[in-house]
């Protein structure tokens, strides 16, 4: 039987210089202190050897992929956007707190989407198709192993949607740089839509430092 595996890995940080806003869809590039800790982790390995090398179309994940996987052709999957924060998009807490429609989203973002936005059955709808596809296409070439470039709630709900063991969406919250690696068979994907939880990347420890 055969396996397959799909390395899912959060963009660098794009947010210096920027303060604490809201980035979901904004076309950001990496910040400067983005790109050298993704340049340390690289140098200190860890990162997995892949058939082919997935990635959103936003200048963080294509920039991070260049870092962690040099000399790649890198797949752009539309699907692996962030989510789109509509009228909060770019904006910082301070400047939203007193609105009733900010509010509500942080109360119940799922009840209540941003204004313009993207709403949480949508966007799970989105990625999760996105990474079906990803998955399906793997089994038609036979490549066996796949890196995905993409951000951190893409993550997060994704790990939610499919990984085995089942755990709360925020239980899979990981840092700038790293990820996971879900393994998977036509059966089992084909089936279930599911994958086990094989690994936290970087694979090496000292590499998350």
């Amino acid at each position: 039987m055969i396996s397959y595996k799909i390395h899912l890995i959060r963009s660098g940080s794009a947010s210096e210089g920027h303060g604490q806003l809201l980035i979901g869809q904004e076309d950001l590039p990496l910040s400067r202190s983005g790109q050298e800790k993704l340049e340390r982790l690289q140098q200190a390995g860890g990162y997995p050897q892949v058939d082919r090398l997935y990635a959103s179309p936003l200048a963080r994940c294509l920039q991070t992929a260049e870092i962690l996987y040099p000399g790649y052709s890198t797949h752009q999957v539309e699907g692996l956007k962030d989510t789109c924060l509509g009228e909060f998009e770019g904006k910082s807490f301070e400047q939203l707190k007193d609105l009733p429609a900010f509010t509500a989203w942080l109360h119940n973002s799922q009840a209540s989407p941003p204004p313009g936005g993207e709403n949480v059955e949508d966007f799970m709808a989105r990625v999760s198709a996105a990474l079906d596809g990803v998955v399906r296409g793997m089994m038609r070439e036979r490549i066996t192993s796949a890196g995905v470039i993409t951000h951190g709630g893409v993550i997060m709900t994704l790990m939610a949607a499919v990984a085995l063991p089942r755990l709360p969406i925020h239980q899979w919250a990981v840092a700038h740089g790293q990820g996971y690696t879900l393994l998977t068979s036509a059966q089992l994907w084909m089936q279930g839509g599911c994958a086990e939880a094989f690994a936290l990347l970087p694979e090496r420890p000292e590499a998350t430092e």
